[in-house]
This record gives C-alpha cells, structure tokens and sequence, in this order.
C-alpha cells in the first residue's frame, strides 16, 4: 500500500512537472514548500523554495494579503479563486521589482480523515491577456464615447439643418420629421406624419414622385429628385430629394430649390427668346443644342442645323478661322469676340460676333458658344469706309485745285509784265518813236528766267 501511493504521488508530480501552468504544493499551517513545477520556477524563480514556508521563500509579495489567503484557505478548508490578480515580487532579493497579473486557485489538501494538510495552488500568468484586455477596454470606452460624440452630433445636425430630414414608410408617410419641415414648409412634425406624401404633392408632380417611390421600395436610391411640395399657406417649393432605402424605410433628405429653379426657369426664358445665337457644339464638328434664334436667323429648321457639320453653315472664307478656333478650345482656353459669318438658307451670308469657351469638365467634348448678330453694324461701318474714303479723295482734288489756283495766279503776274512790256513797244511803233529794244528788254526780264536768252 504504501509502495502504491509513492508510486501514485510520483507519477502525479511528473504530471505536475509537465503542466503548463505554475503549480505549488505546501503543507502545514505554515506552509512549508513541497513541490514546485518547472512553469512555478519560470515565473518566480522558486529554485530553492523547496523546504522553506511561504513567508520565508517569497518575503517580496508580503503585505499584498496573500500568506492571508493561504491561512484562510488552510482553516476554513475552502478553496479561493482569482482571476487576473496583480502581483508585485522580485525574482532574487535584488532583482527589480515585477507587476504581473495572475489567475489561479488556492485548493485546500485533505488526509484521509478529511482534515486539512497543506494547500494547493495551480495557476497562470495572464499578464498579456490582461494587458490586451485593458487596451480593449480603453478601446471600447473611445470607441463608446465616440458613438455617443456622434450621435449628439447627429441629434444636433437634425435640429439645425435647413435640409428636410424623414423617415419615409412603405405606405409614403413620413413617420420622422426634422424642424427643417416647418421653417421651409410651415407643416409641424405631427402633421406630416398625419398626410401621405402624394397628399402634399403638386398635382403635376404627383406620377413622376410615384414612379421614383416604386423604385425606392425595390431597393434603387433617388439622387436629386426634383418635385414640388405644398406649404401650409397654400404656395409650393421646389424640393431636390436624395433617399436611401433601408430596411423597409427610405431615408430622406430634401434641399430647397426654389430659388435656384426660379434662375433656371429665368435663364430658360432668356435662351428662348434671346436674338442672339447660343448653342452647344461638340469637338466631332456638330451642335449639339441649339437656342430658337438659329431657325429664326438663317431660315433653316433645327433638325437640320444638327444633323449637318457645322462647317456646312460657315462662310467659305472663314473656315480657317473656325478651324483655329476650335483648336483652341480643344487646348482648354476661352476664345472671346472673333468675327465667322454664317449662310443663310438662301446663301445670304450673315455676320455674327462669336464669345466660345470650353466646358469645365476635364474630358469633356463639347464646348458652349453664343454669337451676336453685326450683320447691320458691320454694313455700316463698310458705308462709312466708303465715305471716309470718298471724303478723302475730294480732300485730295480740293488740295489740287488750291495748287493749280496759286499757280495761275502766279503764272498771271508774270504775263502783266510781260505784256506791259508789249503795250509800250506796239504804241512805240505806232507812233513812230524810237526805244523799242528797251521795251522788248523789259519784256525779256519780267519773262521766267528759264525761258529768257542768257543775252537778253
């Protein structure tokens, strides 16, 4: 019997040798060391406990109320547990101290009276463990604060915004409204929840906001979606809606249009009834939108304008012109008041003032340009070259007049000399006198110095 419990008690301790977790036995009330593993000597270093009370093998956790624990477990005979108890010890009397974390259990050890004899302790260092469970912690107390951060701050974005804010059933009632809904449309939160959206529609709103719903409840997204929706004084705003559905809701958002829509339909106007030429051309050499005012100017129907090259509808001469024009757009830059005339259905050319710019978007093929009629302009300002050229040569036949004038005038002095001379000689002769050689000599010298005899 004995052989068979040595036996017994040696194969449990090479069993404890080989546990993975620290294990010391103690017996008595003072807990005197009898066997420790190989994991208990890795982590306190216990090579020479064996023999020696707790107390005096490991006096380095004294004061953390553990030989307390040992006392009670060894009178009470009942068994102590912890988990992820901290632990603060040296490993050799001057050896820094260590703060490590540990699990284990305090098992009291019965003879076969059942009366105590020793104490028990299986344990593990959870230090890592406890170290990771500690910055989960922390983690998830940021990650708490966080949501609850985020979630004031949608509480807080949902008083303020000016953007309508719901929660659209399947029934299209809005079950959640923010305060957006009665400073744009005057209708509390109670009372749109009490109407259908379709009762708050514009009538002529009323299919097209259906047909997006329809899609919304299988599942596709509305994306600016324009309608109309009533106010409570009766008049109606312009809503852009983005919905998402979810879980059997649509989650809406709606921004205020109607000013924007006011501009467009004011810009739509002024495109329609505007003189002047706008359009819309495409880098592969055809409109591809055209305002009223083109049909109205060269006579020639829209569809055509669009189904033929825009080159067909330039003045031959310009061409060139055009052709650089539209490199340059295709470059990015603007091109501003360059002069192309347009044929009219009949041939008739017409002159226009061209502004032309590239679209914004960066691989965009189509460019945005408006003309001004200078058909009149320019036909004036043609008369008024012909003018100014014609008031130029009278300026020049009067500067021609006045020299001829000066010079017949000139040309008359002389001749007076000249033919007073004359007068005298013929009166000389008539009357018989002699001195006729002195008239004829003044005659020579009132005469052009070309013209007289150097012996005159």
């Amino acid at each position: 019997a004995e052989r068979s419990r040595v036996d017994a008690t040696s194969r449990q301790r090479r069993q404890f040798q080989q546990a993975p977790g620290f294990i010391i036995i103690m017996c008595g009330s003072d807990h005197e060391v009898e066997f420790v593993n190989d994991a208990h000597r890795r982590s306190f270093g216990s090579n020479d406990w064996v023999g020696k009370t707790i107390r005096d093998a490991f006096p380095s956790i004294e004061g953390q109320g553990f030989y307390e624990l040992l006392d009670g477990v060894y009178q009470t005979g009942t068994p102590y547990h912890a988990e992820s108890m901290p632990v603060r010890f040296r490993r050799e009397p001057d050896a820094p101290e260590e703060l490590r974390y540990m699990t284990f259990i305090y098992a009291p050890i019965t003879d076969e009276n059942g009366a105590t004899s020793g104490v028990f302790c299986e344990g593990f260092d959870v230090t890592e463990t406890h170290k990771a469970q500690a910055a989960l912690h922390a983690l998830n107390a940021d990650l708490e604060k966080r949501v609850v951060e985020r979630s004031q701050a949608r509480g807080l974005t949902w008083q303020v915004t000016p953007d309508l804010l719901g929660a659209l059933n399947s029934e299209g009632y809005f079950e959640t409204s923010n305060p957006a809904w009665q400073t744009i449309l005057g209708w509390t939160e109670e009372e749109v929840a009490s109407m259908s959206i379709f009762e708050l529609l514009h009538p002529d709103d009323v299919e097209t906001t259906r047909a997006g719903f329809e899609l919304t409840q299988i599942g596709q997204p509305a994306i600016r979606f324009p309608n109309r929706y009533r106010c409570k004084d009766g008049g109606y705003r312009w809503i852009s809606w983005v919905g998402v559905p979810e879980d059997g809701m649509v989650y809406c958002s709606g921004r205020d249009i109607t000013d924007e829509m006011a501009k467009t339909a004011e810009r739509d106007r002024i495109f329609e009834i505007s003189r002047d030429l706008f359009g819309m051309g495409g880098f592969d050499g055809y409109l591809k939108s055209i305002n009223p005012a083109w049909s109205a100017a060269l006579g020639r129907p829209e569809s055509e304008l669009l189904s033929r090259p825009f080159s067909d509808i330039i003045h031959p001469d310009d061409l060139a012109l055009t052709a650089d024009v539209v490199a340059t757009l295709q470059s990015g830059q603007p091109v501003h008041q360059f002069h192309v005339r347009l044929l009219k259905a009949d041939g008739e050319p017409v002159s226009y003032a061209w502004s032309a710019m590239p679209d914004a978007a960066k691989e965009s093929t189509v460019f945005y340009t408006v003309g001004c009629d200078i058909t009149e302009e320019k036909r004036a300002a043609d008369e008024l070259q012909a003018t100014h050229e014609a008031l130029r040569q009278a300026q020049k036949m009067e500067a021609v007049g006045h020299l001829t004038g000066g010079l017949a005038h000139d040309f008359n002095n002389l001749l007076q000399g000249i033919t007073g001379a004359i007068d005298r000689a013929q009166n000389r002769l008539e009357q018989g006198r002699s001195g006729i050689g002195q008239s004829s000599r003044g005659a020579y010298a009132s005469s052009p110095r070309v013209l007289a005899p150097a012996n005159a």
